[in-house]
Order: structure tokens, then C-alpha cells, then sequence
């Protein structure tokens, strides 16, 4: 679903375009409404009765003058506040034996029929507070013993207000049967149209009331206080029997109108995100003394004043419908022209009944300007609901990459959890190895140093003084091999630093080279033991077995080897003692390939590593 916010960047004639057919669709709806509401211009099996006798009192000896249907006292007598009759005379070639009915589709503010002289019926209270019939069609059944063959006098005495639109429409007289039905069809599209849109706003208002309390957004406010105030002008369309004086209740109308035009017009602003202090601050002052001013004025002022008052609420919609219309022009945004044209359905409907109001032009159908708040509610609504998914859209996005985001925080959290447990595991080790290397400097190798000094004072036999020397080299290895800061290349630095020493006076001249740290070597005490045991191992069978004159050690990246130009073996035919066995399983335990190549020119060992240890 497109976000009413997305920009989308229409093409300028796609933007006239799109503000072409909502102003023409406004249009069509207004007329298709009114065209709903109209009145009948003829029923069949009914008399339609436009050309009346107009009397003020309808005493016989009063003037009667000819009016011609609809008529509205406003033109004719303005100021007047009271009672006019309507005479009208129907001919019958026989007395009816079935009901009667009058029919009559508009009277302001209320009506009751004579018939030959004889009161039939009446729409209610004529006295204040009046009845009020203004919006309404009101029928009233006749009686056949009340009619007669030949001429029938039919009076309809009129209660109106000045400046009230007082007057009456064309009216049908018949047979009940034909003009019930219509008169029950014309009631419900008016009646039921009004009570509608009563109760849409005020659900409106009430979740948004309710909503407001969750969101504390005042822009809620504002839209709410509109739509319940919009109740109260919706009310007085279809609400027959008002408690309340003719003066009174118009007043709470017309300050109605006003007040919720304000509230739909701060709720507007924030909605486009404009806001005009000053502005609003004039606007607010201007609906107050305007309300003030309603209130003081009597009866033949007070439709003066009213319109002043919605001077305010028409400049107010002329600037949404401009900010509105301006803002899509500009910005392409889909809030812009929606919004633009519910404003533009709020002023059409309004303006659809004010200017007959206003330069006293006759109406003939029902006044429909509340539907306008009624569509602007639904619409706006529509807009918050929009805006409430695309907020809960965002709220889930939001909500997804957070638990991604914390998912991936307690991934490096345990990650580096587990390297402070494995850290402090290795100080561990590495603290208890450094207890043991020195446990053994301090005993073990002390005894043995102290061996070999008596040995060498009291001139041993040299066997035992070797078997101390390779016990402290023994003792040495191992202590160099617990040492977890030293590399594997660092500790072969020290075993040729003492193997070399004991080659010299032998004779045999050893060959170093080291050119880089084997590639696939574990960085591992146990690996860097294996080497050095392996390295030591093959030196010391080479000095006692092979008698050589040099001793050959590489290092390269694939792995190491150890020869000498000594006296070779022949592999079927020797024996494997413990020494060939061990570089053979440390070689497994490296998880390398082990080479072993002799000769009478001499013997190679070589050691290839491969990719990854499993030490």
C-alpha cells in the first residue's frame, strides 16, 4: 500500500491532472447528492399545487395576493417574524373514500393544514420553541369526511423566522397510497442521511478522544473537538423538537460551525506540518468575538453576524485548500492533494447551501453542508490510519533490525566472553608453567648442575658427565618448550645454542639455515615440542651412529629436514629402535609426511606439513 507521504515526484502534467479530476469529482459528488435529495416535481395520482393565496393573519377580510411556490419570506418581507397562510382550492368530481394525504417536501419552520375550514394535522409545536421542519419533508393525513365534491379549501398556516429561510415549497394533495411512499422515501434519504453522518462524527471524536489519551499528540485534539462540535449543526438538521428558543439554538449552530472549521483548520496545519502562531492566535480571538457578537444580536441582525462569523471559517478553508494544493504542486506529495481535496469537499458542500442563504436565491433541495465534515472525518481518518500502519511498518522494521542488532551484540559478547575464558585459561596455564619451569630450575636442574660440577672436579668417567649434559639439555628442552611467549623459531635458536658446543669437539660442523617459520606449523607448545624433539632426536643418532663431518639443518615453508655426509644405514635391514619409532609417531602427532633417505654418502630426514593439525 503507497504511503500517502511517499514522494513519488509526479510530472507536473500528472500533478494538474490528478487536481483536475479530484475538483471534478467533488463536483460530480456534490450533484449527485443533491440530485438524490431533490424534491419531486410531480406524483402520479396527485394534485401538485404551485399558485397559492398569501395572507399575513387569513382572516376573511385580510388581502390576499397570488404567490407562485416555492416562496421564502426573505424577499418579500424581510424582517418579518410570525404566521402567513397559504390558500389553495382543489376540485373533486367525487369525495374520496380512501385517506388523504399533503405532502409538503419544504417548510420552514413548521406547518398545519386546514381542509375545508378543519383542522387536520400539524408537524407540531407552533409556538417556541417551534417544531422545526426546515430539513425535513412533512406529511400530514387527511381524513376523507373532512373533503367533499367540488370545490375544497386546503390552508396551510405557516410558523417562520426572519432570516430563517422561512417559506414554502410546491405541496401534492392525493391518495394516501400514492403519496406515503414517497414521502417515506424522501424522509429516509434526508432523515437517515443526516443521522448517519451525526453518528460517524461523533465515533470520530469519541476513538479520537480516546486515541488522544495513548498518543498525546494535540493535533488529535483538535480533529476531535471538531468532529463533536460538528454534531451539535448535524444535530439541528434532522432534530425536530429542540428545547431551546429559535434565537438560542441558532446561535449554537452557527458558533458550531465556526468552532469546529477552526479545530479541522489547527488540526490541518499540523498535519502539513505549518504552523502560524500569530495567525492562529488572530484566528481564535476572531471566532470568540464573532461568537460574542452572535449571541448579543436579535432576531433581524443575527443572520448578518453569522455570516461575518463564517467570513473566518471561508478564508480559513481558501488557505488549506491553497497550502494544500500548493504543497502537491510543489512537493508531489499524495498527503497534499488528498487533504487539499477533502478541504476542497468541506467548501463545496458548504458553499452549495450559503450562497442561496446569502443573496436569498430559492432552494429546492434539502441543505447538505454537513456532509462535508462528514467527508472531511472519514478522509482524514483514512490519513491517520495510513500514517498508524505505516508507523507500525516502521515500528516492525525497527523492531527486526534491533533484535538483528541485538542478536549480533550477544554474538560479540559471547565471542569475546569466550576470549577472556580462553585468555584467562591460558594465564592459567601459563602461570602454572611458569611454576613448574621454576620448580625445576630451582630443584631439579640444580641437582643436576651441581652433578656436573662435582663430576668435572673430580674428573668422572665422561659417559656419566654426558648423561648430565643431556639431562640438562633434556631439562632445558622442556623448560623452553612451557614457555608460550617463545615461537618454534626462537627455541630451535636455543637448542643450536646448545647442541653446537658439544659438536665442536667432535669435529662435526653443523649447517643452520632457517629461512621462515613453516606455513602449516600449529603455533602450539605441544607442535613446537614435537620439532624441537624431532631436531634433537636425528642430531644425536647422526653424532652417535653415523660419525659425520657436518650436520645439515633447514627450515622452509613446507617443513624441515636434517642430513649429514655420514656413514647411512640401509632401512630393510636395520632394526627400528625406540628413537626412529618416536620421530615417527611425533611426526603423525604433527600431522606431517615423514621422508628418511640413506646412504653410504649419508642420511636425509625430512619433515612436509600439511594443511591444518589436528595436535
Amino acid at each position: 500500500m503507497e504511503s500517502f507521504e511517499q514522494n513519488s515526484l509526479p510530472s507536473l502534467t500528472k500533478k494538474l491532472a490528478l487536481l483536475m479530476g479530484g475538483f471534478l469529482g467533488t463536483v460530480a459528488m456534490i450533484a449527485v447528492v443533491s440530485m438524490l435529495l431533490r424534491a419531486p416535481d410531480d406524483i402520479q395520482g396527485a394534485h401538485r399545487l404551485s399558485v397559492a393565496d398569501f395572507s399575513l393573519s387569513g382572516d376573511a377580510f385580510q388581502t390576499w395576493s397570488t404567490v407562485r411556490l416555492p416562496d421564502a419570506w426573505d424577499k418579500r418581507i424581510p424582517k418579518y417574524d410570525g404566521f402567513g397562510w397559504y390558500r389553495f382550492h382543489v376540485y373533486l368530481e367525487e369525495k374520496p373514500r380512501k385517506l388523504w394525504g399533503v405532502y409538503i417536501p419544504r417548510s420552514s419552520m413548521n406547518a398545519e393544514a386546514y381542509i375545508n375550514g378543519q383542522l387536520a394535522g400539524s408537524g407540531g409545536s407552533m409556538e417556541e420553541p417551534v417544531s422545526r421542519y426546515w430539513n425535513l419533508p412533512l406529511y400530514i393525513q387527511v381524513s376523507p369526511s373532512l373533503l367533499r365534491i367540488g370545490d375544497n379549501e386546503i390552508r396551510i398556516r405557516l410558523r417562520g423566522f426572519a432570516n430563517g429561510r422561512a417559506g414554502l415549497s410546491p405541496i401534492f394533495v392525493g391518495d394516501d397510497m400514492n403519496l406515503l411512499p414517497e414521502y417515506r422515501t424522501q424522509l429516509l434519504r434526508s432523515h437517515e442521511l443526516s443521522v448517519g453522518a451525526f453518528a460517524i462524527n461523533l465515533a470520530v471524536g469519541l476513538m479520537l478522544l480516546v486515541w488522544l489519551i495513548v498518543s498525546r499528540d494535540v493535533a488529535f485534539l483538535w480533529f476531535a473537538l471538531g468532529s463533536l462540535i460538528s454534531c451539535l449543526y448535524i444535530l439541528d438538521s434532522f432534530w425536530v423538537n429542540v428545547p431551546l428558543p429559535q434565537l438560542t439554538w441558532r446561535w449554537v449552530t452557527h458558533t458550531a460551525v465556526a468552532w469546529s472549521m477552526c479545530f479541522y483548520y489547527l488540526f490541518m496545519l499540523r498535519m502539513l506540518q505549518r504552523r502560524l502562531y500569530w495567525f492562529e492566535y488572530v484566528l481564535i480571538a476572531y471566532i470568540v468575538v464573532g461568537s460574542l457578537l452572535l449571541y448579543f444580536a436579535d432576531n433581524t441582525h443575527q443572520l448578518f453576524f453569522a455570516l461575518v462569523l463564517h467570513m473566518g471559517g471561508l478564508v480559513m478553508m481558501l488557505h488549506l485548500i491553497y497550502l494544500a494544493f500548493s504543497g502537491w504542486l510543489r512537493f508531489g506529495q499524495y498527503l497534499h492533494l488528498w487533504l487539499g481535496i477533502c478541504i476542497l469537499e468541506v467548501a463545496g458542500f458548504g458553499f452549495v447551501d450559503w450562497i442561496p442563504v446569502a443573496f436569498h436565491i430559492e432552494k429546492k433541495t434539502p441543505y447538505i453542508y454537513y456532509l462535508g465534515s462528514v467527508a472531511f472525518s472519514l478522509a482524514a481518518l483514512l490519513v491517520l490510519f495510513v500514517r498508524f500502519l505505516h508507523g507500525l511498518t516502521v515500528e516492525k522494521n525497527f523492531s527486526k533490525h534491533l533484535r538483528t542488532s541485538l542478536e549480533e551484540q550477544k554474538s560479540l559478547l559471547d565471542e569475546q566472553h569466550q576470549r577472556i575464558t580462553s585468555l584467562e585459561r591460558n594465564m592459567a596455564i601459563s602461570d602454572e608453567r611458569k611454576r613448574i619451569v621454576r620448580e625445576l630450575h630451582d630443584g631439579l636442574g640444580g641437582h643436576l648442575v651441581g652433578a656436573l660440577s662435582l663430576s668435572e672436579q673430580q674428573h668422572s668417567d665422561d659417559a656419566l658427565r654426558d648423561s648430565i649434559y643431556q639431562a640438562l639439555d633434556e631439562l632445558r628442552m622442556v623448560m623452553d618448550s612451557l614457555d608460550i611467549e617463545a615461537d618454534v623459531l626462537t627455541m630451535l635458536g636455543m637448542l643450536r645454542e646448545r647442541i653446537e658446543p658439544r659438536l665442536k669437539p667432535l669435529g662435526i660442523q653443523l649447517q643452520w639455515l632457517i629461512r621462515c617459520r613453516p606455513k602449516h606449523l600449529p603455533e602450539s607448545t605441544e607442535a613446537t615440542l614435537h620439532v624441537m624433539r624431532i631436531v634433537q632426536e636425528a642430531i644425536n643418532n647422526s653424532m652417535r651412529h653415523a660419525q659425520p663431518r657436518q650436520i645439515f639443518f633447514r627450515v622452509h615453508r613446507a617443513g624441515f629436514c636434517i642430513a649429514d655426509d655420514g656413514q647411512g644405514f640401509d632401512l630393510d635391514e636395520v632394526k627400528l629402535g625406540r628413537g626412529l619409532n618416536h620421530l615417527k609417531w611425533r611426526t603423525k602427532d604433527l600431522n606431517a609426511h615423514l621422508v628418511i633417505r640413506s646412504s653410504k654418502l649419508g642420511t636425509i630426514i625430512r619433515i612436509h606439513l600439511r594443511n591444518h593439525s589436528n595436535v
